[in-house]
Parts: C-alpha cells; structure tokens; sequence
C-alpha cells in the first residue's frame, strides 16, 4: 500500500495516504483467451480497500499485471475508472505499467489513454518496473529505455514512479536513481529490493517532488520511523482497516499497538508460505479466497479443495482479521469459525462442485 506523507512546514506531525496494489479478480470461465475480469466482485473490492484507503494501484505484480491479457487489462482499467468517475472522484488511482520492453510499456500507457477518452476519467500516473524481464540488459540500456518511456508518458502528462523489484532482471541502484529522478516527470521511487540498507540510501534522495516509498511490508514500522513517503502493502486487499489503524496508531505515537497489528498482519502472510503441506496453491492465490471467505466478494477466485479453504481460514482466524457485512461492505468483527464453515457451506449456493481432485469449480464450467 503507498502511504504518501504530507509534510508539514512548522511541525513533524504526518499523515498518510493510502494506495493498495489492488488484487485482480478472474473468473473459472474463460473468453476465447483467457480467463475473464470478474466485473461485480472487482468492483466490491475497489469499494471495500477505498472505504479505508485514498487510491489503488491496478495492474501492479499482486494484480498479476505482467501476465495480464488485453482483455483482462482493458476491462480491469474500465471498472476502476469508472469507480474513480462515478463513486470515489476524490480518490487516486494508479495503473502498473511492468512489461519486458519499452515499446510494451508504451503500448500499456496508449490504451490507458484510449480508455480514458472512452470513460471521461483520468489515472494519476503509472509505476514503471526496469523493462529487463527474461534478457539481460546493461545498466545503459535499462536508463535508455527508462528515459524513453518517461518522454512519452509526458505527452499524456503523466507521473512515472520507479518501481525497483529484483524479479524484473535489474536492481536499481542509488547513482542510477540520482540520474533519473533529474527528468521532469518521474515522480517518484517504490522499493521491492528487499535491501533495507539500500532503501535508506534511496532516502536521501526524498524531496517535496520525489517520493520514497518501502514496498516489503516486514520494513513497515521502520520506514515509518525513518521518516519516508510511504509502505505498499497489499495486505490492503483484504484488511484495509487493519492496515489502517496500524498507521493511526504510529502517528499517535502508540508504537506498542502499532506493532501489535503489524505483527498480526505479517503473521497472516507468513502463515500462506506457499511450500506448507497444507497449501498446494501459491500465497497469491491464497490471498484472493481470503476475499471470498472474508465475504467481499461472492466467487472463489480460484480452485481450492475443502481442506486448503479450512487452512486459509484459520489463519484469518488465528490473526483476528475483520470479516465484512456483504450488503455495506464495512468491517463487522472479527472472522470466526462459524463464519469459515459458513463461506464454505455457501459455495454449494453459489454453484459450484467439487471436482475429481476435490477442488470446488463452477458447475457452469464445462470442459471439452
């Protein structure tokens, strides 16, 4: 989640705004490519994290953005801007531009544009990981391509936020972000190295228009103390609230329930490592039936069996992550045992079976 500081000119005190990397919700069906953007379920969930939030960032590495198809893309950025037009104006909206090329990073901010015409609604910048994924590229070639993408994202006036992730091939490091915060619309710098050290380096690079934000949430409370722009968190997703009040706590200076809260948020990912026994699927896809279990959305996102949904459960359980009221979609207590047994009893309702290997698919859903 970005939490974006605004500075005071006569005394410390901060505030945050917060800007989740939204989950992208799929449906079991397909097009005639893919699986399809469950539009009433993404909606519900932009409405949930921005109840809590100031913003989302769509398409980022948690919306599965690099892998995403035209359609899903094109859909996925339709009904966020038309949330942002129709329900929350006030609310910022940023799209993840993290492809393997300039020229497809281009592509990705055009049709942004293209939709932007079609909705008479407007994104606020986009997060550019290094276009390194699968080859190599040199430190030259990376700033290249870097530069090129921010000249054309000025033609649309648009802010680029940096977005340093190992997974994308390169690192940056602090020389090369000294070089390219220099160009005119590069606003700022997200940090998913990992490196600690690193990112406080990244620090002394924060100004009034360059913003530093911490990408790991394990580094949540020290970024906060070390006075950065912000955290990305995308335990957002599914505990807005919680990340919330951990953030209120800090600027209360209740350090004691701040880390409280922080603890049991790290706890609940850390809890879904994807090599426990009991979890065959990877931690994302756990993340995404926490939202069905936690009642935000009414499909389950992907194909779990009985026993991987009761484990997923007692970790919401374990963690005392707040359930929803389905109809106002506002926080309601705690999830609870009955309320795991409940979601899973309700799937028969919603249509859905288990299938040979026990996992619970669509009925709808046949396969040739």
């Amino acid at each position: 989640m970005f939490f974006i500081r605004r500075r005071e000119m006569d005394n410390e005190q901060r505030e945050f705004l917060s800007l989740p990397p939204l989950v992208t919700i799929l449906k079991a069906e397909e097009d005639e490519i893919d699986r399809i953007v469950s539009t009433i379920d993404q909606e519900r969930l932009i409405t949930y994290i921005l109840k809590y939030s100031d913003g989302i960032l769509v398409g980022g590495t948690t919306g599965y953005g690099p892998s995403l198809t035209d359609n899903q893309f094109n859909m996925l950025l339709r009904i966020a801007l038309n949330a942002k037009k129709t329900t929350f104006p006030d609310k910022r909206l940023l799209v993840g531009a993290i492809e393997v090329s300039d020229g497809r990073v281009k592509q990705k901010i055009y049709r942004t544009f293209q939709m932007e015409q079609e909705t008479n609604s407007r994104v606020d910048g986009f997060v550019v990981a290094p276009p390194a994924f699968f080859y190599r590229h040199s430190s030259t070639e990376v700033f290249k391509a870097m530069k090129s993408i921010c000249s054309y994202a000025q033609k649309y006036d648009k802010a680029i936020y940096i977005y340093n992730i190992g997974r994308s091939g390169f690192t940056f490091q602090p020389n090369e972000i000294k070089e390219l915060k220099k160009i005119k619309n590069v606003k700022g710098l997200k940090d998913s190295s990992g490196d600690y050290e690193l990112f406080k380096e990244f620090l002394q690079f924060q100004e009034d228009d360059f913003e530093i934000f911490q990408g790991k949430p394990q580094f949540n409370l020290q970024t906060m103390e070390n006075g950065a722009n912000g955290i990305v968190d995308a335990n957002a997703n599914f505990a807005p609230s919680l990340v919330r009040d951990m953030i209120q706590a800090f600027l209360n200076a209740n350090h004691t329930e701040a880390e409280k809260i922080h603890n049991r948020l790290l706890d609940s990912t850390d809890y879904l490592n994807q090599d426990d026994p009991c979890l065959a699927e990877n931690r994302l896809a756990a993340r995404c039936n926490e939202l069905y279990l936690l009642g935000v959305i009414d499909s389950l996102p992907r194909p779990f069996t009985e026993q991987e949904l009761v484990h997923v459960g007692k970790g919401l359980i374990r963690n005392e992550i707040p359930k929803v009221d389905s109809t106002t979609l506002d926080v309601a207590g705690p999830f609870t045992d009955s309320d795991l047994k409940n979601r899973i009893s309700r799937l028969k309702e919603l249509g859905y079976s288990k299938d040979e290997a026990g996992r619970y698919q669509p009925i709808s859903m046949e396969i040739d």
